[in-house]
């Protein structure tokens, strides 16, 4: 269970950064959508996300915020566990620097897919999401899946417009016990750049 849990906030905490990109049509009736739009970051800009580590424990509060930029690399902290991930942004999409490996890469459709951190293979799943979290309700979100190969572990991302990562749900399967522990975070409130905190 506490692995489950430490695997969702190592997931959160990988969230964070803006790319520049051309729109790639959805499956939703034309809406397009740019890179950019889902991860709308500036210094200064914070996530609130309320987590249940699935062990019945009871909900936690995970916060994430940006902490300094400099060029295309954007740091991002999380203030609960106290680590930082560093991200740069390049013509292919976000790139993970410690991990050396794609947080989201281009193009933003159905049926993409590429490797990311610790051997994962991410596929987007959905450009056409709508979600309802405590923060707010959102349409036309993204949603990626991370699996390792045989499927011990899976991450669902949600990513909303001009809000970022909005959910996020782990399931991993123990080893031991033959169990699966299913973790799951939901936006409470976040603020982009030096705005006010929007909780809605």
């Amino acid at each position: 269970m506490l692995a489950a849990f430490c695997t969702l906030v190592t997931a959160l905490a990988s969230w964070g950064c803006g790319a520049r990109a051309s729109q790639v049509k959805s499956g939703a009736k034309g809406f397009s959508i740019e890179a950019a739009r889902l991860f709308p970051l500036q210094e200064g800009s914070s996530w609130t996300y309320e987590s249940d580590p699935g062990d019945g424990s009871g909900l936690q509060i995970l916060v994430l915020r940006v902490r300094r930029s400099e060029g295309p690399r954007f740091m991002v902290e999380s203030l609960s566990s106290g680590r930082a991930r560093t991200y740069e942004l390049r013509e292919e999409g976000i790139f993970w620097v410690e991990e050396r490996a794609y947080l989201l890469k281009h193009p933003i459709a159905v049926g993409s897919r590429w490797q990311a951190a610790q051997g994962r293979t991410a596929e987007i799943l959905s450009t056409a999401v709508e979600v309802e979290v405590p923060a707010g309700r959102w349409g036309h979100c993204v949603d990626v899946k991370e699996s390792n190969a045989d499927s011990t572990l899976v991450i669902h991302t949600t990513y909303c417009p001009h809000v970022g990562p909005v959910v996020v749900e782990v399931r991993q399967a123990l080893s031991v016990s033959g169990k699966t522990i299913v973790s799951r975070a939901r936006l409470r409130a976040f603020a982009l750049g030096h705005e006010d905190v929007e909780d809605l």
